[in-house]
């Protein structure tokens, strides 16, 4: 089975693959943003200092 993931950009659909870096910059961060939400985590792929 295959799937085909698409991407909202400006009102227009177009297929993952075809994402410029800064719209998958943008995606990247409102996954790790929803996933923050969802598990109620922070920081998620940062390292806090602890002193």
């Amino acid at each position: 089975m295959k799937y085909i993931f698409l991407l909202e950009v400006d009102n227009k659909i177009k297929p993952f693959e075809e994402a410029t870096p800064q719209e998958l910059e943008v995606l990247n961060n409102k996954v790790k943003k929803a996933f923050e939400t969802h598990m109620g985590l922070k920081h998620i792929g940062k390292k806090e200092k602890t002193t």
